[in-house]
């Protein structure tokens, strides 16, 4: 994914969507800072989850594309009802050697 240099957020695009329910924030499926649009790229993320475990593996993503470009960087949403919430977020960090850096997240 390439890295977004010199994209600006536009904050208006992103304001009241999805309103996320107590104890969750609008996070980003893929971060702004490595690609990652602003529209359909949010879900409902506890925020423990968002700033936690998912950012260590999101913070890879960009060194990795900017001293090699042949990593590969996905996140999953997984849902076992109805919800707009997703249940389990996937997310895989393939480096160029072949090895993974992989978490799922509960999103409960």
């Amino acid at each position: 994914m390439p890295i977004a240099i010199g994209y600006s957020r536009d904050y208006t695009r992103q304001k009241g969507r999805p309103k996320p329910k107590k104890g969750f924030v609008k996070g980003h499926l893929i971060a702004h800072s490595i690609g990652g649009g602003m529209d359909i790229n949010f879900v409902p993320q506890l925020r423990s989850m968002n700033g936690g475990e998912f950012r260590k593996i999101e913070n890879l993503a960009p060194k990795n594309a900017l001293e090699i470009v042949k990593s590969f960087y996905f996140v999953r949403t997984i849902y076992n009802n109805d919800s707009s919430v997703p249940h389990k977020l996937e997310q895989c960090l393939v480096h160029p050697s072949g090895n993974l850096t992989y978490k799922l997240h509960l999103n409960l």
